[in-house]
Order: C-alpha cells, then sequence, then structure tokens
C-alpha cells in the first residue's frame, strides 16, 4: 500500500508561491504602515536635503561670528592694554607736574621781593622723620 497526497507537484508550487505572494504582501503593507506611522513620506528625503544644506550655512555663519568675535575680543584686550599703559603714563605725569610745580615754588622763593637790605625768611619747610624727629628747611634771605 502506498501514501500519495492527493496534490500534485505542479499545484503545490503553485499553493507554495500563492503563499510566498500573500506573505510578501503582507510585509510590505506593514512596512508601508509603519512608514506612515513614523512620518517618513517621499518628500522627506527632499526636506533632509534641504535641512542638510541649512545646516551647512547655519555652520559656516556661526564660523564667521565666531572669527568677528573673537577679533573683536582681541581688539578689545589689545585697547584695554593700551588704556592701563595711558593710565599709568597720565598718573607718571601728575606726579612730574606736581614736582615741578613744587620745584617753581622753590625758586620763586628765592627772587628777592624787596630791593632792601634787611633780612627776610622766604621759606619755612618741616618734615617728620620719626616720632621725635623733624626735619627744618629754612631760607633766610
Amino acid at each position: 500500500m502506498a501514501v500519495r497526497s492527493s496534490l500534485t507537484w505542479p499545484l503545490r508550487w503553485v499553493l507554495m508561491a500563492v503563499v510566498l505572494g500573500f506573505c510578501g504582501a503582507i510585509a510590505l503593507w506593514t512596512f508601508e504602515l509603519g512608514r506612515d506611522i513614523a512620518g517618513v513620506e517621499g518628500s522627506s528625503r527632499e526636506e533632509l536635503q534641504q535641512l542638510r544644506t541649512d545646516l551647512q550655512k547655519l555652520r559656516e555663519e556661526r564660523d564667521k561670528l565666531l572669527s568677528v568675535a573673537n577679533t573683536s575680543s582681541s581688539f578689545l584686550t589689545a585697547e584695554k592694554a593700551a588704556q592701563e599703559k595711558l593710565l599709568a603714563q597720565v598718573r607718571q605725569l601728575e606726579e612730574d607736574n606736581r614736582a615741578l610745580r613744587a620745584d617753581r615754588g622753590f625758586f620763586e622763593r628765592l627772587i628777592p621781593a624787596t630791593s632792601g637790605e634787611r633780612i627776610s625768611i622766604r621759606g619755612l619747610q618741616a618734615d617728620a622723620l620719626g616720632e621725635r624727629q623733624l626735619k627744618w628747611q629754612v631760607l633766610v634771605m
């Protein structure tokens, strides 16, 4: 006794092809449904390309602005250094001016006020050297 299947080989191949086709159609339908749910469409490739070019432009603009900011920062640092140098020069000139005025006052005291031959005290200056010491300068003419 021999057991034979009721379907012939060609019919089995056709049935297998139909089942595989049906599985492929379900897989394609699932893939398309997933793309729709995720929001991936055909136009998203062009949008992605546009976003990439926009990103590149923004990066270039950022780099330019950073270079400008760095340049302005270095200029600001140089300006601060120049300002400090000028401030030091102004302080030195003010100190020199005070010293010159003191010298001028000293020399003005040397010039006699009257033409008489009497003794006069033209200047008196006292500086404290310590707690109990004083330094006196007297200009007698």
